[in-house]
């Protein structure tokens, strides 16, 4: 039994965060962001978009101190992300893991900085069913504050102790780490790389021994 199938054991549960862990969104987000740099004529490039991933949108232009309307920037992203869904793909053994987790009785979310648009779109491109989901909401501070993990637990009536995440980026640590909940740390992502002593290569590791 590997380290993190014992982890697990002790959790009820488990969250995921979307892209780069379960999804492999790269070649979708790289194709919706030249699309949206051609219609609002930007001239950042997709390696600056990338390092941001995991923020919530807003807050990523903010960091690449992009100028411009917003809302029609992020409208136009949403759309190349639609015109390109077919460009995403999951990563392997993605239903299995959930399913051998479900079959453990673990409780799963999703924790994503996704608009609920897409979101939706998304899983249901996949199959993908969670008991809980929180993406990007303008009422709630995304991440790496702790709010939407605290709803999820709050909704799914789980402790903070038998709660865990499963994320690829430092905001996804950070978040975890603001709600007090133990992490995992998806190295294969999209994510800057960061140094974690609980670190997976590839999803089935979380069951496989």
């Amino acid at each position: 039994m590997s380290i993190y199938t014992k982890i697990l054991k002790k959790k009820k549960l488990v969250i995921f965060d979307l892209d780069g862990v379960l999804l492999n969104s790269r070649a979708n987000m790289k194709a919706a962001w030249d699309y949206t740099s051609k219609c609002n004529n930007l001239t950042s490039n997709f390696n600056e978009y990338l390092q941001y991933v995991g923020l919530p949108f807003f807050k990523i232009l903010e960091k690449m101190r992009i100028q411009g309307n917003y809302l029609d920037i992020k409208k136009n992203y949403s759309k190349g992300s639609k015109l390109n869904i077919h460009r995403n793909k999951l990563y392997p053994n993605v239903h299995k893991t959930l399913n051998k987790l479900k079959k453990l009785g673990k409780i799963v979310a999703l924790y994503t900085s996704k608009d609920p648009v897409r979101t939706k779109l998304f899983l249901k491109k996949f199959d993908l069913n969670f008991d809980s989901v929180q993406c990007d909401n303008k009422n709630l501070k995304g991440k790496p504050h702790p709010d939407q993990l605290l709803i999820i637990m709050r909704e799914l009536k789980i402790k903070k102790k038998d709660a865990i995440l499963i994320g690829d980026t430092s905001y996804d640590y950070l978040a975890s780490k603001n709600s007090k909940i133990d992490f995992i740390y998806a190295g294969y992502g999209f994510g800057k790389k960061i140094k974690h002593k609980f670190t997976i290569k590839k999803i089935n590791q979380l069951i496989d021994g």
